[in-house]
């Protein structure tokens, strides 16, 4: 096995895991986003509520199928999306002289303002992608929901970093 596909099984062992073990709280959506403490509060059925700590990361809008990261948004100054900026970072400082390199690639995802997903497989691994880079630093990536019409086919997820 190369290197490259090694790198990729660990991607998605790491992710997989982490998705185990918060899979309660992944997808949840009856939450409250205090955005002046940057915390997340779900709210369960039993009147459970559990709190995270949280810092937003990107939204995907499912009307263009175009990622958009935290740090290009105006609205977000760099101390309230600082995980987003230390991966745009890390990508621009590294260098890596085989054009084939899986850090390359990581290089483009982590450097382009804006992607086109063509499903959500791709948004998967991107999101997958993300979650090993940060693996140290975060519990596990919230995706939020929004729908914009009344059939949910035409929806917007904010995702953010749950630590």
């Amino acid at each position: 096995m190369n290197k490259y596909n090694e790198d990729l099984i660990e991607i998605f062992k790491v992710y997989d895991l982490k998705n185990l073990e918060y899979n309660k709280y992944i997808r949840h959506q009856n939450v409250t986003n205090n955005k002046y403490t940057n915390l997340i509060t779900m709210h369960f059925d039993n009147n459970e509520t559990v709190s995270f700590n949280c810092e937003f990361a990107g939204m995907f809008d499912s009307t263009t199928k175009i990622w958009t990261w935290s740090w290009v948004m105006p609205e977000y100054p760099c101390y309230e999306v600082s995980l987003s900026y230390q991966l745009l970072n890390h990508a621009i400082t590294y260098y890596n002289s085989n054009i084939e390199s899986l850090y390359n690639f990581y290089r483009s995802v982590l450097t382009n303002s804006h992607i086109i997903f063509n499903d959500e497989l791709e948004l998967d691994n991107h999101i997958a992608i993300i979650t090993y880079q940060l693996r140290n630093r975060i519990k596990f990536i919230y995706n939020h929901i929004i729908f914009l019409d009344n059939t949910n086919t035409k929806y917007i997820i904010n995702y953010y970093y749950m630590y």
